[in-house]
């Protein structure tokens, strides 16, 4: 028995909530844009404390090469991001023999 039409759907959190009143939607509509809010500032600290690990072992004398450089601080942030041409960054651990870590690199790849 259909009782109403929808309003409204809204994806909150990977899965479609559907609601039959607008003041339902709205409320829906800006908790989803909270939790958005919240990963993102969640993604953005994970990504701080990456980029504080790779200066820890630039310290201890294992150099960090994005794009074949030493970065300049402005460098770091860009291996998260999707590029404009679809490039991504990759990281490869070079080790010596004995396993220890020589050199760490971030190499923009593509996914063709």
């Amino acid at each position: 028995m259909l009782v109403g039409a929808a309003v409204g759907a809204v994806v909150i959190g990977g899965g479609i909530v559907i609601y039959n009143n607008r003041e339902a939607v709205g409320d829906a509509i800006e908790k989803s844009m909270e939790m958005q809010g919240d990963m993102e500032k969640q993604n953005r600290r994970k990504e701080q404390e990456y980029i504080k690990g790779l200066k820890r072992y630039e310290q201890k004398g294992i150099p960090v090469y994005i794009d074949g450089k030493k970065p300049e601080e402005e460098d770091w942030e860009k291996i998260f991001q999707i590029q404009e041409d679809g490039g991504f960054y990759m990281s490869d651990f070079i080790g010596l023999e004995d396993g220890k870590l020589q050199e760490i690199h971030f190499d923009k790849v593509y996914n063709h």
